[in-house]
C-alpha cells in the first residue's frame, strides 16, 4: 500500500508540474479576457461570450453530483478475491476559477455502500473529495457552423468510509482523465432550451486504496483495474448553468449526473 500511495504522489507532482507548465505557455498563446480562455488557444478567434463556464468570466460555482459506481476490488499483496463494491453517492462541490483555464474544486457528501453477497445493511457515511481542472487546448474548426475542439485535463482525490456492525471500510481513490470535447457555439440554439452542447470522452486512470477491518484483524485492497476509460454529455439552458450525464468504464460501468451553478 506504501508503493502505490508514493505512486499518487509522484502522478499528483507530475500534474502539478503540467498545470505550472502550461500557465508559461499563456504568454505567447492565449486568447484575451472576451474570448474563450484557454492555456492554448489554436485557430481563428472564437467570439464566444466571455460569460461562459468553460474558460470565461465565471469565477465561483456550486455544483450536486450524484454517482452510481461499481468496482471489483482485490486483496492487496496476497492471492484471493474480495465482493464487488457498489457505491452510490451524492457529493456537494464548490469551484474557483484561479485563473481563466483552471479551476480548482472541494466538497463533501454522503456514501451509501453494497458489497456483494452481503445482505447486512451498511451505515451511510460521510467522504471528501479535492481536486481540479485545466482547460488545455480550445480550438475553432474549420466548418460551416463555429464548432470547437477542446482537450481538458481532470484529476481528483476522494476518502470514504463506510461502517456497519462487523466490519468498517476506509478507502481513497485517485482519478485523473485526460477529455477530449466537440461543442457547439452557445449562441447556435438546439431547441427552445438547450443554449449549448458538449460531447466529451477520453482515456481515464482510478486507483483505489483501502482497508477492510473487523474484529479478526485487516485486510488492506485496491482496484482490480486501474486503467480505463469515461464518456460524456454536457449542456447548458443558460450560460449559469450545466448539466451533464457520464459513464466510467473500468472493470464495470459507473454512471453519473451533475448540476453546477456558476457566478
Amino acid at each position: 500500500m506504501k508503493n502505490r500511495l508514493s505512486n499518487h504522489l509522484v502522478i499528483g507532482i507530475f500534474l502539478s508540474a503540467l498545470f505550472m507548465g502550461s500557465a508559461q505557455l499563456q504568454a505567447s498563446a492565449f486568447r484575451d479576457e472576451e474570448h474563450s480562455q484557454s492555456v492554448l488557444s489554436l485557430g481563428t478567434s472564437s467570439n464566444r461570450p466571455a460569460r461562459i463556464y468553460q474558460g470565461g468570466e465565471p469565477f465561483l460555482s456550486f455544483g450536486l453530483e450524484f454517482q452510481d459506481q461499481t468496482r471489483a476490488i482485490v486483496p492487496s499483496g496476497a492471492q484471493g478475491s474480495m465482493p464487488e463494491m457498489s457505491v452510490q453517492r451524492l457529493t456537494g462541490l464548490i469551484g474557483l476559477d484561479l485563473v481563466p483555464w483552471l479551476t480548482l474544486e472541494a466538497g463533501a457528501g454522503m456514501t451509501d455502500v453494497d458489497l456483494e453477497g452481503d445482505d447486512s445493511s451498511r451505515d451511510k457515511d460521510w467522504e471528501w473529495r479535492v481536486g481540479g481542472r485545466a482547460r488545455l487546448i480550445d480550438y475553432r474548426l474549420a466548418t460551416d457552423e463555429p464548432y470547437y475542439f477542446g482537450v481538458e485535463a481532470e484529476s481528483f482525490y476522494r476518502a470514504s468510509q463506510s461502517e456497519n456492525w462487523y466490519s468498517d471500510l476506509e478507502w481513497n481513490e485517485f482519478y485523473s482523465a485526460l477529455l477530449f470535447s466537440l461543442s457547439n457555439h452557445p449562441l447556435i440554439h438546439f431547441g427552445d432550451d438547450v443554449r449549448t452542447i458538449s460531447l466529451y470522452g477520453g482515456p481515464a486512470m482510478s486507483m483505489i486504496d483501502g482497508t477492510w477491518s473487523d474484529e479478526f484483524g485487516s485486510v488492506d485492497f485496491h482496484e482490480d483495474q486501474n486503467m480505463g476509460a469515461v464518456v460524456g454529455l454536457s449542456f447548458m439552458p443558460d450560460e449559469f448553468m450545466t448539466i451533464k450525464i457520464e459513464a466510467q468504464v473500468f472493470d464495470e460501468v459507473s454512471l453519473g449526473a451533475g448540476l453546477s451553478v456558476h457566478f
